[in-house]
């Protein structure tokens, strides 16, 4: 880390009960509390760097913790999950928020081909992503949507808003 990066820290949101779900899997959501709060926030990076910096530390962290890394998500699809561990499938999303709707679209996919009970959503809050460029997925974004689209999206999600 930079001296002048800034650690990270995270608001969450749990849809479909996903928070109360992973507590049953407490040593595995401590290990996402434990690679979020490890992450740092490149303050010498130009915005559109962000992203592929935090994709970088993620995966750093969560290969030391043995998770599995761009697991494919179904057998017949060309679809791969960010991480894997216990059932939980994690995506980070720091980039357009047309990509936020197909990893919901990769969390329902692994939840019907029962490979995944819980997804884990990782997004940026709305004034770190407004930073970054237009358009770009945030935590509150996400939650609003999925508030709305609960009824279609049957997985338990707990979303990950990070900030600096």
């Amino acid at each position: 880390m930079n001296l002048l990066d800034v650690n990270m820290r995270f608001t969450s949101y749990s849809h479909k009960f996903a928070e109360e779900v992973l507590n049953s899997k407490l040593s595995t959501k401590n290990e996402i509390v434990d690679v979020v709060n490890s992450l740092s926030f490149p303050t010498l990076i130009q915005p559109k760097g962000v992203g592929t910096h935090l994709n970088a530390e993620l995966k750093r962290e969560f290969q030391k913790k043995e998770w599995k890394v761009n697991v494919q998500i179904h057998p017949s699809l060309k679809l791969t999950a960010d991480f894997r561990k216990d059932r939980v499938q994690i995506e980070a999303q720091f980039g357009n928020v047309s990509r936020y709707y197909a990893d919901i679209f990769k969390f329902e996919v692994a939840h019907l081909s029962n490979t995944a009970d819980i997804g884990v959503l990782m997004l940026l809050k709305r004034k770190w992503s407004n930073k970054i460029g237009s358009n770009i997925a945030s935590f509150e974004r996400a939650k609003q949507e999925l508030e709305i689209l609960k009824l279609i999206t049957p997985m338990p999600m707990w979303i990950l808003g990070l900030e600096p």
